[in-house]
């Protein structure tokens, strides 16, 4: 008898490792991008931290009523997922962001 969790909870380990992996390229793609400002003179990228920060903020809230919202039926995996599609989708924005930049200097 096959286990009816097995594929949403795959397909959430799945998302969740594709997030893990975004994050990591945005963190050092930023990295680069401030150490560079800075070693080379120039200004610190402001409007990039600005938005670092609000990003993660507006992802927290998201990611809040989405799993609110999952409450009611009242499975586990829909509730993580629904908690997790906001960073998902923001990273992986990011990163194609980020990656577009670099490959363009």
């Amino acid at each position: 008898m096959a286990n009816p969790l097995l594929a949403p909870i795959s397909q959430l380990w799945l998302a969740w490792y594709e997030t893990v992996f975004h994050a990591n390229v945005t963190i050092a793609l930023r990295s680069v991008k401030v150490a560079t400002d800075l070693v080379t003179g120039g200004a610190l990228p402001v409007g990039e931290c600005w938005r670092m920060v609000g990003e993660k903020q507006l992802a927290a809230v998201e990611g809040m009523a989405g799993a609110w919202l999952a409450l009611p039926k009242m499975d586990g995996v829909k509730i993580a997922a629904a908690a997790l599609a906001p960073y998902r989708r923001r990273t992986r924005a990011n990163s194609r962001r980020l990656s577009r930049r670099a490959k363009r200097q």
